[in-house]
């Protein structure tokens, strides 16, 4: 296994999230908070990049999520000290559902909802003028874990040569809570 130089690491990630955003006239960052690890430190690098007036997140639950995704995402939301706000997406899928194909199977259904998820992170950027910054990590885009046009669709994927291995050497080195 690799050994990152964890310090050198989260200062690489931050210029490229502060050169990437400025260089293509933007200020300000919109990204997806599930309560998950990966958008935690992904937020987190984006902070400390550009301040958190110009990060902005958003909670996307659907009526299944699990409540405590939610919360941890509020969590982090107020420790990084970011503008947020939580959509709830069921009523989207649903009526599209009810209408289009109620047998559809669960990961038919599963992959609309993150597509839904990322056509709002995209309304939202047009609003704030911002960037959507995506989430993934190396593993999973490796393995192909992740939706076409749904969570892999972003402006920028700066977690996509970290290993999740690394993604939580970087979340502890951060402090970002767990």
């Amino acid at each position: 296994m690799r050994k990152l130089n964890i310090a050198a690491e989260v200062d690489h990630l931050c210029d490229f999230i502060r050169d990437y955003t400025h260089q293509n006239g933007f200020e300000n960052i919109v990204i997806g908070l599930s309560g998950g690890i990966d958008s935690a430190l992904s937020a987190a690098l984006a902070v400390k990049a550009l301040g958190p007036d110009h990060v902005y997140g958003v909670m996307l639950p659907y009526k299944h999520s699990n409540p405590d995704s939610e919360n941890d995402a509020k969590i982090l939301a107020e420790w990084l000290r970011i503008q947020h706000q939580t959509i709830d997406i069921s009523f989207m899928a649903d009526e599209y559902f009810d209408l289009v194909d109620p047998d559809a199977d669960p990961l038919r259904k599963g992959n609309w909802k993150a597509r839904s998820r990322m056509i709002v992170l995209y309304d939202l950027s047009a609003k704030y003028k911002a960037l959507v910054l995506g989430t993934s990590n190396r593993t999973e885009l490796m393995v192909g874990y992740f939706t076409q046009h749904g969570d892999g669709a972003c402006a920028m994927e700066p977690l996509g040569n970290i290993y999740k291995t690394e993604v939580w050497e970087m979340s502890r080195y951060l402090d970002i809570p767990q």
